[in-house]
């Protein structure tokens, strides 16, 4: 398409460059296929059927989903002979989603990438039993970030404290992470926000680019765009950042005052280690689940993926399965205060 146009030599090298690039990404992609299939391993037995399905608790677009669409290509790549298949699966924060994979799972045919906000859930008081569930692992520690738009006027969290009765908070879908934490926060810290749900994946932060709302609580990797678009200013931050701009902010536990903020602050820190967690049914074999464990450890540990996610801007932090059930867990027994304000939460 250039060889009429001598003046365009500069397009003639992006491209090539372009070319090299995606050549470079395919080879990675191809050696890390054949050495997975060269490994004699559990992944290979017939534990598992050829049809997985990747439950995805969350709508299209946004991190979850992103997330769980790149580690469900790579666990592919790493299960011969197997097809997995990402399904999303959002209605009710993946409640539904993970009575299902209880239900259907138990032979391996489907697993899930669940929101943390089902944690939450289970404090409240819903009947879910993760501690049932078999984790396969766990993808990331994105730190949770509090956003204001620069219209509001709000130079800091202490300013929130302030000035941020009445302020519009959007958030996502009741019982997702986003929902539970943002009203937590809003509780504990007594901050007279007004949070509306319903905004799922892409669409509170198009909200925010719009003008439309005051602030949200995002994950880090979605703040850098954001702050580009000069619709947002990062006020406060939940757990260690991978982000340098967002490095110098301070922490929740930082600028926690009562028991309670303390408690929310703590809380959801540690649940920013738990960040994109896929789980397997109850009940499932030990061969199906030693096969899938096999996979996903392959798959988060790939070159391929690694580059991957490092070119979408997702921060990548692989904790095996057994030690994220024990994590989840040491939540789950955790305090009935939060237990309590979680369910006054849910309640809503």
């Amino acid at each position: 398409m250039y060889a009429d146009n001598p003046n365009n030599d500069d397009d003639k090298v992006r491209q090539v460059s372009l070319l090299t690039a995606a050549t470079t990404r395919a080879a990675c992609f191809a050696l890390s296929v054949l050495a997975s299939a060269a490994m004699v391993s559990a992944a290979d037995d017939t534990a598992l059927p050829e049809r997985i399905d990747f439950l995805i608790g969350s709508k299209p677009g946004g991190g979850y989903d992103t997330y769980g669409r790149l580690i469900a290509h790579y666990m592919e790549a790493h299960l011969p002979g197997h097809h997995l298949t990402p399904v999303n699966k959002a209605t009710a924060g993946g409640v539904p989603a993970l009575r299902e994979l209880a239900k259907d799972g138990a032979d391996g045919s489907e697993i899930m990438l669940f929101n943390t906000g089902l944690i939450y859930a289970e404090l409240s008081g819903e009947p879910l039993q993760l501690e049932t569930y078999r984790m396969l692992g766990k993808a990331s520690s994105e730190a949770r970030i509090l956003l204001v738009h620069p219209k509001t006027g709000i130079e800091s969290f202490e300013d929130l404290r302030e000035h941020g009765k009445g302020l519009l908070f959007v958030t996502s879908e009741h019982g997702n992470s986003a929902y539970i934490q943002t009203h937590l926060i809003n509780d504990a810290f007594g901050l007279g926000l007004r949070v509306v749900a319903g905004f799922g994946g892409n669409e509170a932060e198009a909200a925010l680019l719009k003008g439309e709302v005051d602030g949200l609580l995002v994950s880090e990797s979605n703040v850098p765009p954001l702050i580009e678009a000069g619709v947002a200013r990062p006020i406060l931050a939940f757990g260690s950042s991978a982000e340098p701009d967002l490095a110098a902010l301070p922490r929740g536990p930082e600028v926690a005052r009562s028991d309670d903020e303390m408690l929310v602050a703590r809380a959801i820190t540690a649940l920013t280690e738990l960040g994109r967690p896929v789980v397997a049914a109850p009940g499932i074999s030990a061969a199906a689940l030693a096969s899938l464990r096999e996979a996903f450890d392959a798959a988060l540990n790939d070159p391929a993926f690694l580059q991957d996610a490092a070119q979408q801007g997702l921060p990548i932090s692989y904790m095996p399965g057994g030690e994220s059930e024990e994590v989840m867990n040491q939540i789950l027994g955790g305090s009935p205060r939060l237990a309590e304000m979680t369910q006054t939460v849910m309640a809503r």
